[in-house]
């Protein structure tokens, strides 16, 4: 049960990084204000937590269902959540954390810019 609570974490975590991503041009794209308020505050604390080095709470909930899973804490996934996780975890690709951190930050210095660009409408029918 524990293994099946950890995947169910592991796609609500890649979910999370894919609302990160990709919800400000979808925000910008259809003038959802709210959307792009969310979204930034997901981006800052991502930033935090990236920048205090506070490991994700998800991260933190996964590896304690899978070792309450199993006696020796191996990953032994299906297909789909074994690439889920090479994607969360991505220095599993050999790519650095450094340069998410920096990448990271660029698209929250993005993000407040887009705020000048394209300033949030006050009308209701983007509300």
């Amino acid at each position: 049960m524990e293994n099946i609570l950890a995947d169910l974490i592991l796609v609500v975590h890649f979910a999370w990084i894919l609302f990160v991503i990709l919800a400000l041009p979808t925000a910008l794209l259809l003038k959802l204000a709210r959307l792009r308020i969310i979204h930034t505050v997901a981006l800052i604390f991502t930033v935090i937590m990236q920048a205090t080095k506070t490991l994700c709470p998800l991260t933190i909930i996964e590896e304690h269902l899978r070792r309450e899973g199993s006696a020796t804490f191996s990953y032994n996934g299906s297909f789909i959540i074994t690439w889920l996780r090479k994607l969360i975890y991505i220095e599993d690709l050999g790519i650095s954390l450094l340069v998410v951190y920096i990448l990271t930050t660029i698209f929250l210095i993005f993000t407040f810019t887009s705020y000048l660009i394209w300033p949030i409408s006050l009308d209701k029918k983007n509300r």
